[in-house]
């Protein structure tokens, strides 16, 4: 059985950035069968295409600006990905879907062959603010339950 990947990014010393760390952290305690790889991937840009090999299926949680109420959370395939506008460039380097079309033009046999990416709309980004807005915060269960059904896992919170 081929690995599963599943991916937390952003930056928890910037607010609402943080929520895609915090969703694999909560997952970190959750049951998940031995093929499963949950990382905290940070604010990797490019970086982030370090960790796919050819993997089954990978899973990416980050925040996003969809101009939707803070908390919303959106779901999206390859193949039906958003306007990169709702997850720009980075100030760390390039964003996380530039770099992962860049990742399937230039090594598509090391990309997963399935990508799922949980959106969580952000209220705030704020520079040295650790924590969640109550919004954001709020969602981060419903998130761990996506990514469990994702992962075809019965969660038993």
């Amino acid at each position: 059985m081929k690995e599963i990947l599943v991916l937390g990014c952003g930056n928890v010393l910037a607010s609402d950035d943080g929520v895609g760390i915090v969703v694999v952290r909560k997952l970190a305690h959750a049951p998940l069968s031995q093929n499963t790889r949950i990382i905290d991937a940070g604010v990797a840009g490019v970086g982030i295409l370090d960790h796919f090999n050819g993997q089954e299926k990978a899973i990416i949680i980050d925040a996003v600006a969809a101009d939707k109420e803070p908390g919303t959370i959106l779901l999206f395939k390859w193949g039906n990905l958003p306007d990169s506008s709702i997850m720009p460039w980075s100030l760390h380097g390039m964003g996380l879907l530039q770099a992962l079309e860049l990742g399937y033009q230039v090594e598509p046999g090391r990309m997963p062959k399935e990508l799922v990416i949980v959106g969580i709309q952000i209220k705030r980004v704020d520079a040295w603010r650790d924590g969640l807005c109550k919004e954001v915060e709020a969602a981060v269960p419903e998130a761990v339950r996506m990514v469990l059904n994702e992962l075809e896992v019965k969660d038993n919170a």
